[in-house]
């Protein structure tokens, strides 16, 4: 019981780490200008009709690059997770299914999630992203 606990501190602390790092390029963004990016503080959203350069566009880009980076904390975490599940399952077969699922439907997951912008301008006519 003890090795488990000494393990998961370990992939805690990976993990939270990991975050931190992932989410710094992020938060840089925000810091320039409050709340906003400085492209978005600026008054362009009423000068050109062009989709990138309005504000939302910007959110939106900014919200896509924190999703990425939370799926993706999630996937190595799942996939962390379901090595030790193998690893201490001796002769459990239950707890290898369960592994080998885990592993399976992150990969599933994270294929999924790279197929997301393709899939959505293939769904919207005109596409969202030109």
């Amino acid at each position: 019981m003890n090795l488990k606990k000494k393990i998961l501190g370990i992939v805690s602390i990976i993990s939270i780490s990991t975050a931190i790092v992932g989410f710094a390029p992020v938060y840089q963004s925000f810091a320039d200008c409050a709340i906003l990016p400085p492209s978005l503080c600026r008054d362009n959203l009423s000068r050109n009709d062009q989709v990138d350069s309005s504000g939302i566009w910007h959110i939106f880009k900014m919200v896509l690059k924190a999703l990425t980076a939370i799926i993706g904390l999630i996937a190595i975490a799942s996939i962390i997770v379901a090595g030790l599940i193998y690893a201490t399952a001796q002769d459990s077969s239950e707890k290898v299914a369960l592994a080998k699922k885990i592993i399976m439907n992150t990969i599933a997951g994270v294929i999924l999630y790279a197929l997301l912008l393709p899939i959505t301008n293939w769904l919207i006519p005109g596409g969202i992203f030109n």
